[in-house]
């Protein structure tokens, strides 16, 4: 903790070195500062803009009793110290006067050491929220769809947004001596869509989440929400990977009418999987899912030349130039 003083400077002294969050409040006026790291060196924070709160309480619903459940409010980003509450037989909480920012509420029923119920949500400077978290999910039936094709026979998981990497089917948290898997979060729920593509997800987590998809040996990412109380039907449209590139000639001339494939790692080609470069020698691919692919393109010549490529959902690939007839980046065949 530090004091301000009336110039409004303030110095916090023998802060060890780690991962903190500043947070600074003069009656309703807050504000947070990080995630930031203090290292050997002093720290200097620059200005620090309070602004007003903003006040958070809500109601666990779902059961009958909820008392010693815990409610936790946590930044998103990171907050080593939340504000806890704990509730009452009616399940009401009131956290008060918090800084505006994005957070993830999480409920914890009593001797719980995970979260049986999450909510991600933004706070604004002067709102004034109440909730309603559902502490046994939601019963909802999705469509899903990859670049509007039903995605017959996928398996779909959705899981609150969480500040821990997530890879396959596990948390992931890297430390000095390398990563832990936690396995699924307890909030995670998965099914698997009908030959129409309607996939029936029980004890969903409400609001914003995290929904991933696995359909023909691909996987897709996308931000969700969901209603606490769900239409009939809601569509989720995976839109993929975008990969873009140009075929050309060793001195930059655009070839046109060429046929570029593309293979994943250990999957092989699919059908539809090719495209033919336009008249400026550009060609694309959409609805593409993570993986590293193998492009290939063969000219009338017979002169071939591929190069490897790593999508992620994270960022969009970069344009990929494709080299006929000399020296590339890519690994070539004359």
């Amino acid at each position: 903790d530090g004091h301000i003083g009336k110039d409004g400077r303030f110095i916090i002294r023998g802060v060890a070195e780690g991962r903190y969050l500043l947070r600074a409040a003069d009656g309703d006026q807050r504000a947070t500062i990080g995630p930031f790291r203090v290292e050997e060196e002093d720290k200097d924070l620059g200005d620090v803009s309070l602004r007003s709160g903003a006040t958070l309480s809500g109601t666990l619903s779902g059961q009958e009793d909820f008392t010693g459940w815990r409610v936790e409010l946590l930044a998103q980003s990171f907050d080593p110290a939340p504000p806890v509450q704990t509730t009452g037989q009616d399940g009401g909480f009131d956290f008060g006067t918090v800084n505006p920012g994005d957070y993830r509420l999480e409920a914890f029923s009593p001797l719980a050491s995970q979260p049986t119920a999450m909510r991600a949500l933004s706070l604004a400077s002067g709102d004034r929220t109440h909730i309603v978290l559902p502490v046994d999910g939601v019963t909802v039936s999705i469509l899903v769809e990859v670049q509007g094709q039903v995605a017959a026979g996928a398996a779909l998981l959705v899981r609150p947004p969480s500040s821990e990497s997530f890879d396959n089917g596990f948390v992931q948290i890297s430390g000095p001596n390398g990563v832990m898997n936690l396995g699924l979060p307890t909030t995670s729920v998965s099914g698997q869509a009908d030959a129409t593509g309607i996939v029936t997800l029980t004890n969903a987590p409400t609001g914003s989440v995290q929904a991933y998809l696995s359909w023909s040996g691909m996987q897709y990412m996308a931000p969700f929400s969901i209603p606490a109380e769900p239409a009939s039907l809601l569509t989720l449209n995976f839109q993929g990977i975008t990969l873009q590139g140009t075929v050309s000639t060793a001195d930059g001339r655009p070839l046109s009418g060429i046929q570029v494939t593309l293979a994943y790692e250990g999957l092989g080609a699919s059908p539809g999987q090719s495209a033919f470069s336009d008249a400026s020698g550009a060609f694309q691919f959409r609805g593409l899912g993570s993986g590293n692919i193998l492009l290939s393109a063969r000219s009338s010549s017979g002169a071939t030349v591929s190069q490897e490529v790593t999508l992620t959902e994270a960022s969009p690939p970069a344009p990929v130039v494709l080299v006929l007839g000399g020296s590339s980046p890519s690994k070539s065949t004359p």
